[in-house]
């Protein structure tokens, strides 16, 4: 009986501990955060959870933002971010809700919550529209929609990640890089698929392990995942071609499509994503 009572006990400082709030918003600190009035009068600071816009106010961390490195260039970022979450929610209404698995309080005691203005997840929209990155430091929640509007903002190049250039060289430079693309077959592309082909390379010192790793067009309409197992050696090539007239091999994978081109002749660009979620153009054309 006694534990009956003491679970319901927790049910209840649960449901208390993580009921939504309708506040209004005071003041925007920075994209990411900003101070809102309660119903009782009580004001307090509120950090978006599960998101991380470029500081406004503070040097910004590069490591922070794949590919980008230049510092100006996320402030300038940050100071039009700011501007937006200003005209989205200054003197607005929001419902602030809560997350089951983070605390309830971030660093420097600022409460954590999502954002919902008009029936939509700002922080959501946020990372969506590629003005914050996916804070994957601490768990909340909302993990996988963060990192999946993540990854669109990223394919699109919007926001932050317009001037993602940086890692997308160090890849090329260091890691793996896409040659002798053939994107035109000779005649008309569907009646010869197997002339539309191009090479990844391994231009790192260390065996690469392309298990499960995703390759796509532009649109991300036409995709194929490498075989589990598959390793490409230093400096070593492997051939993705469509058609498979037979088995895979070290040296040529086949992508298997149904008796229609791929690529788009006159643009398209070569993805890579890796397991972990992390997309990079490898190759573009006009």
């Amino acid at each position: 009986m006694k534990k009956m009572f003491f679970f319901i006990i927790l049910l209840i400082l649960s449901s208390f501990l993580f009921s939504n709030d309708l506040v209004t918003v005071l003041y925007i600190v920075d994209g990411d955060t900003i101070e809102v009035l309660f119903k009782d009068g009580k004001t307090e600071r509120i950090r978006m959870i599960g998101i991380d816009c470029p500081e406004s106010l503070k040097k910004n961390n590069p490591d922070e933002y794949e590919g980008i490195s230049d510092i100006e260039y996320l402030h300038n970022w940050a100071v039009q971010i700011k501007k937006y979450t200003e005209n989205k929610l200054i003197n607005k209404k929001v419902e602030l809700q809560y997350d089951s698995i983070s605390d309830k309080r971030g660093y420097f005691g600022r409460l954590l919550a999502y954002i919902i203005i008009d029936e939509v997840n700002l922080n959501i929209d946020l990372v969506r529209k590629g003005y914050a990155r996916v804070y994957t430091e601490a768990p909340c929640d909302l993990m996988n929609d963060l990192l999946s509007a993540q990854k669109e903002a990223m394919v699109k190049k919007s926001g932050i990640w317009s001037g993602a250039v940086t890692k997308i060289e160090t890849i090329r430079n260091n890691f793996i890089i896409a040659t002798d693309v053939h994107y035109d077959a000779e005649g008309n592309d569907n009646h010869n698929l197997n002339d539309e082909y191009f090479a990844l390379k391994n231009i790192s010192d260390n065996p690469l392990n392309l298990s499960s790793w995703i390759i796509s067009d532009a649109k991300g309409k036409n995709k194929f995942t490498i075989p589990d197992g598959f390793i490409l050696g230093p400096g070593m090539l492997v051939y993705i071609l469509h058609r498979a007239p037979g088995q895979n091999t070290k040296n040529k994978l086949y992508w298997g499509s149904k008796g229609t081109a791929i690529w788009n002749n006159s643009g398209d660009k070569i993805y890579i994503q890796n397991p972990q979620g992390e997309i990079y153009e490898l190759y573009s054309w006009k």
